[in-house]
């Protein structure tokens, strides 16, 4: 797994997240607006064609959550930009889907949306990708599953995003390279998406106390080969 290109902050200190989200959010790791995620870093999803005439890697990310409460989807929002480099150009269509959890991999497949596309180039912030009008689908409160993000094609030249939460919002997070099997990521920062069963009431934020100092750092840019 690669990160994308970034300008990140590196808080030494103590953050303590209290949630206060609306009843109307299965799950929800947006941070307070604006700035509902970390618009300079974030999980590649691309497809191996990303660096033209240069043969990349594919990547799929897959982030393990669990439902609030039991409800059925209407939509779904992802903090996810598209990344333009001298061999990419937008769109950078995408997919997105929910599994159940199979032991800490994606299991059966309950729903999937394709050809989705972000309006906001990386790093800008903080435009989302909703995905609205979903119906059919049910979650269950304390039951984990996993969203997945990944290219329309494993060979196309997509790039896109899938930006960090800024809550410290941790779990597990996965990565498929190729088309193969999903791995485990030595880092376990999930990517801001919320999910909700009422379009009309956006989640509120979650409480953040934050003590200590920030120290802000930079995180260069690198594709890493697995």
């Amino acid at each position: 797994m690669r990160l994308c290109p970034a300008v990140c902050l590196a808080l030494g200190l103590c953050l303590v997240a209290s949630s206060s989200a609306s009843a109307d959010a299965i799950f929800s790791n947006f941070g307070p607006a604006p700035h509902w995620y970390d618009s300079g870093t974030g999980w590649t999803v691309s497809g191996s064609g990303s660096g033209g005439a240069t043969n990349y890697t594919s990547y799929a990310v897959a982030n393990e959550f669990t439902a609030w409460t039991s409800g059925a989807v209407t939509q779904i929002d992802l903090g996810v930009a598209f990344v333009i480099t001298p061999t990419i150009s937008a769109p950078n269509p995408f997919y997105a889907s929910i599994w159940t959890d199979n032991n800490g991999s994606p299991g059966t497949e309950l729903a999937g949306w394709g050809d989705l596309v972000s309006t906001t180039q990386l790093p800008g912030c903080c435009g989302v990708v909703t995905i609205s009008g979903i119906s059919g689908l049910s979650l269950a409160v304390g039951q984990s599953y996993f969203l997945v993000l990944g290219p329309m094609a494993l060979t196309d030249g997509s790039y896109n995003a899938w930006n960090w939460n800024t809550l410290g919002a941790t779990g597990l997070v996965l990565s498929s390279v190729n088309g193969g099997d999903w791995e485990s990521l030595d880092y376990p920062a999930l990517g801001a998406f919320d999910i909700l069963d009422d379009p009309t009431t956006a989640p509120e934020p979650a409480s953040l106390l934050l003590l200590g100092t920030g120290l802000a750092g930079l995180v260069t840019a690198r594709r890493r080969r697995r």
